[in-house]
């Protein structure tokens, strides 16, 4: 395998099943944190915007 230019040996003998366990975790964890960061931030802008949250430690007025 090369990677920038530079031969590297596989570490690991290929496994379809194990590809397959590890493609579908990637995937599965992927999703999962953009779900959470999203729920992050609907958080912070509920409690900016209809909570009324006016502490400066919460979404800090910009303008």
């Amino acid at each position: 395998m090369f990677f920038f230019g530079i031969h590297l040996p596989e570490l690991l003998p290929k496994d379809d099943d194990r590809f397959r366990l590890f493609q579908f975790l990637h995937k599965t964890l992927a999703y999962s944190l953009l779900a959470l960061v999203i729920l992050h931030v609907a958080g912070a802008l509920k409690h900016r915007y209809f909570d009324k949250d006016r502490r400066t430690d919460v979404l800090p007025r910009i303008i």
